[in-house]
C-alpha cells in the first residue's frame, strides 16, 4: 500500500483527523511531542462551499463560524484545515476554546463523541505541497446533529 494510501486509510478508520496526526507527531519527534497544535490562520479568504446551509442543516437564526489553522508538530505543517461550525451546537466551553486557543477542532469536541461523514477526496488539481483534501461533515454522537463542515489539505509531512 502507497502512503497516501495509508493515510486515508488511517483517517477514515478514525472520527478524528486530530488523533491520526497526533500519532504522526509522536513517529516523527520520537515521542518527544505526543499533540499536534493549531496554528490560526486567516479566515478572510475562506472558500465557498455549496450548499453550506444544507450541509450543516442550520435553522432560522443559526450562524456559523469559520477556523482556519495549520495543524503542526513543532514547525512541520501536517495539515491545512477550514471549519464551518455551528456554534449553538456546542458547549460554550468548547467554543472559547476554539475562540481562543491552539487547540485543533477534533480534540477541542472530542467529549461530544462525534463522527465523521467523508463526502469528497480530491487528489488532483491541488495547491503545491497538498498531496490529497478531504471534504466531509463531523456528526455529533446522541443525535447526529452536523456539527461542522470541513476541509482538509494534507502535506507530505502528514504521510505515514
Amino acid at each position: 500500500m502507497d502512503r497516501v494510501s495509508a493515510l486515508r486509510q488511517q483517517l477514515a478508520a478514525q472520527p478524528s483527523a486530530t488523533a491520526v496526526l497526533d500519532q504522526r507527531c509522536i513517529a516523527l519527534t520520537g515521542g518527544r511531542i505526543q499533540k499536534i497544535h493549531a496554528v490560526r490562520m486567516s479566515a478572510s479568504d475562506a472558500p465557498h462551499v455549496q450548499d453550506l446551509e444544507q450541509r450543516l442543516g442550520l435553522s432560522a437564526g443559526e450562524c456559523v463560524r469559520v477556523r482556519h489553522v495549520s495543524l503542526n508538530c513543532e514547525n512541520i505543517v501536517l495539515s491545512n484545515a477550514w471549519n464551518w461550525y455551528v456554534p449553538v451546537r456546542l458547549t460554550s466551553s468548547m467554543n472559547a476554546v476554539l475562540e481562543n486557543s491552539d487547540i485543533p477542532f477534533g480534540r477541542a469536541v472530542h467529549e461530544l463523541g462525534f463522527r465523521r461523514e467523508p463526502l469528497h477526496t480530491q487528489e488532483k488539481d491541488l495547491p503545491p505541497g497538498v498531496v490529497f483534501r478531504n471534504r466531509g461533515v463531523l456528526r455529533r454522537g446522541g443525535d447526529d446533529a452536523p456539527i461542522a463542515f470541513v476541509i482538509e489539505d494534507y502535506t507530505a509531512a502528514a504521510l505515514p
